[in-house]
């Protein structure tokens, strides 16, 4: 008996389409291009990649890895302000908060009892539930020279 596999057929009903509303899409657009966000800065060495897959994809153990390592986290205001710390071999990982009702906000938590404008790092960055990683490296262009590669995780 001949057999042939079946054709790749998707079956996607008209009410369960789902597109962001350009009102939410400029939104969103304004708070990573403009907004403030804590930026985690971690080597993005071949042998360190294990490192910060943990890192975003097990939000339990973030806690851990950040208090036992000296790297860098700040708060940076716009993407503009990334711009001087794109150098090879590092990933840059921005932490947002995913809200139920389709808003991301910045993921700025105060330890109990702090005061309005100090924000505990550690615990701003476990608490993200979205985060946009940039793995930097060096690479070349032919036609420009040496270059930064970034890709987006």
């Amino acid at each position: 008996m001949d057999s042939k596999p079946l054709a790749h057929i998707v079956y996607q009903p008209k009410n369960l389409r789902c597109e962001p509303s350009q009102i939410l899409t400029d939104r969103y657009h304004k708070i990573v291009q403009e907004g403030e966000a804590y930026l985690a800065i971690l080597p993005g060495e071949s042998n360190d990649q294990n490192n910060v897959r943990e890192y975003l994809l097990r939000p339990e153990r973030r806690k851990s890895f950040l208090s036992s390592t000296k790297e860098n986290f700040k708060i940076i205001k716009g993407l503009e302000s990334l711009q001087t710390e794109m150098l090879d071999k590092r990933m840059l990982v921005l932490h947002y908060k995913y809200h139920e009702d389709s808003i991301i906000s910045p993921c700025l938590s105060k330890t109990d009892g702090q005061e309005e404008g100090n924000y505990d790092p550690i615990k701003s960055m476990v608490e993200s539930n979205l985060q946009i990683g940039m793995l930097v490296r060096k690479g070349t262009n032919k036609d420009h020279g040496p270059s930064l590669n970034v890709r987006y995780i």
